[in-house]
């Protein structure tokens, strides 16, 4: 009799966690196209990457920070992460990481602000520089290219991860080049925020292969000073 209501428990286990797995919605598993909320990127093993972290980082305690669940995710798909292409044009995985710290995986993790979950409209937004015409002036920058500025910024820093950046502004010469100026606060060797500094470069490419070259960066007064100069004599700021 003992042996028959066991039987029954877990018969009613089973179909109990068989209905939990019918009921679970297909669209709902992470996969490719969802990492192009992350990156504007279209390798696959880009792509693949990302869909490793994040199947990693979605099944580690929720009282967990994402900084921790991401430093386990990445141990675990090291293997993914060496595949990684050493290119200009791609994102290597410290980009992908400061892009998942700021935004997140899915849409509603990170702030507007930031550019998040703007990677797949605004590929289709950007167009080629222009010839020299007499649209010269104001720019207004995309979700891609905010990140790729940021992406660029960060590079330049000491500590990337720490990066909380400001107001950005851009605009574009005769000749079509777009150059943009910002803020970014981010700590120094010993752990501190050093306040907010500012920055100075040029969009290089374009679409999703888009890249930002830091002309300047803030740090002494002096330096701060000659940003902001170049900054307001190319009408910018």
């Amino acid at each position: 009799m003992k042996s028959s209501e066991e039987k029954s428990a877990r018969t009613t286990a089973i179909i109990a966690a068989a209905a939990m797995v019918i009921s679970i919605n297909p669209a709902l598993a992470y996969d490719r196209r969802d990492a192009t909320y992350v990156t504007s990127s279209k390798s696959r093993t880009v792509l693949d990457y990302i869909v490793c972290l994040e199947g990693v980082v979605s099944n580690t305690p929720k009282k967990m920070s994402i900084a921790t669940s991401l430093e386990t995710a990445e141990k675990t798909c090291r293997e993914k992460a060496k595949k990684l292409v050493a290119s200009p044009s791609e994102p290597n995985a410290e980009d992908i990481r400061a892009m998942i710290l700021e935004c997140g995986f899915r849409p509603g993790d990170g702030s507007p602000d930031a550019g998040c979950g703007m990677r797949q409209e605004a590929s289709a937004e950007r167009t080629p520089p222009q010839a020299p015409s007499a649209s010269a002036g104001k720019y207004r920058l995309s979700g891609t290219e905010q990140l790729a500025v940021q992406t660029g910024v960060r590079r330049a820093l000491k500590d990337p991860v720490s990066a909380i950046f400001g107001g950005m502004a851009a605009a574009r010469d005769k000749e079509g080049f777009v150059y943009v100026c910002g803020s970014v606060n981010a700590k120094n060797s010993f752990g501190g925020y050093i306040g907010h500094q500012p920055y100075f470069g040029m969009l290089v490419g374009n679409g999703p292969r888009v890249g930002f070259a830091v002309a300047g960066l803030g740090g002494v007064k002096t330096e701060s000073e000659a940003i902001l100069k170049v900054c307001r004599d190319r009408g910018i700021i």
